[in-house]
């Protein structure tokens, strides 16, 4: 599982930014084109040079299901959870954050966050914009 998370130092993870997939991948065998993370790359390189441990997990990439996903965040816990949302995404968000342990602070960026911030909100309970 660690082999998944770039940037990552020992210790406790202080935030987990994941760059979440398009489809809910049943199987590895599943490939699709997917870019680079580049804002949340931007946004953990300011966080680990402010001395925070944090780590990168391009689940879109790697092809990841929502299971897997919610499996390496709740093993980690992580303090804080960043991920991005595009509205086309947002069905299978919202599904992902259900199995998220209510422990960990999620915060969300992206597209559909800037758009929908109030229905986000109102939707997703353990979630902050």
């Amino acid at each position: 599982m660690d082999e998944l998370l770039r940037g990552a130092k020992n210790g406790p993870l202080d935030i987990l930014f994941v760059n979440t997939p398009v489809f809910d991948y049943k199987n590895d065998a599943e490939k699709t084109f997917t870019t680079a993370p580049f804002g949340l790359g931007i946004l953990a390189t300011i966080s680990k040079n402010n001395g925070y441990n944090v780590a990168l997990l391009d689940a879109a990439a790697e092809t990841m299901g929502i299971k897997k996903i919610a499996h390496v965040v709740n093993t980690k816990l992580p303090r804080i959870l960043g991920i991005n949302i595009s509205s086309i995404k947002y069905i299978l968000v919202k599904k992902l954050l259900k199995l998220i342990d209510a422990r960990v602070i999620v915060v969300a960026g992206g597209a559909h966050a800037t758009l929908e911030p109030a229905r986000i909100l109102k939707e997703n309970k353990n979630i902050k914009l």
